[in-house]
């Protein structure tokens, strides 16, 4: 879970990119997401931490790890990403990731709940691929709104 481990460092991309690397707890595959504040800085949430801001220089990712375009306007992007970097610093960590989607934008919140929000609220788009009760990760990648533009091998 947000875990900075991994043989690649993600580095640099476009201001309101997405990206995915795998990731598991006790075995049970689930990956995680962040979001491009600027070319070289990322937004993420994660256990401890909560809500934070890391250079991309120290963020390390697991092979197969993706970078994502989202298909949005530019300015929906920058609003997205504003909206996730004010919640450095006053969002706590949840584990909740079976039922995220009915709790509030506010507040502890998992990565992808972070990211989820993000855009749900500031661009419209709802990038849950299933749109069940809990947003995942994976559902992130998946996402219609979402292209591979980088392949971590």
């Amino acid at each position: 879970m947000g875990k900075n481990s991994g043989p690649k460092i993600i580095g640099s991309s476009s201001k309101g990119n997405v990206y995915y690397t795998p990731a598991s707890t006790f075995g049970l595959p689930h990956g995680h997401v962040g979001m491009y504040y600027k070319g070289n800085q990322i937004v993420e949430s994660v256990p401890k931490k909560g809500v934070r801001a890391i250079a991309s220089s120290k963020r390390k990712v697991e092979k197969n790890a993706v970078i994502q375009n989202v298909k949005v306007s530019s300015s929906k992007k920058n609003n997205s990403v504003n909206w996730g970097y004010s919640r450095v610093g006053k969002d706590g960590y949840s584990y909740n990731f079976a039922t995220n989607r009915k709790s509030s934008h506010y507040g502890d919140k998992n990565c992808s709940k972070l990211l989820w929000s993000a855009f749900k609220l500031k661009a419209g788009i709802d990038m849950d691929k299933d749109k069940g009760m809990g947003v995942y990760p994976r559902d992130i990648r998946d996402s219609n709104y979402t292209k591979t533009i980088k392949t971590f091998r």
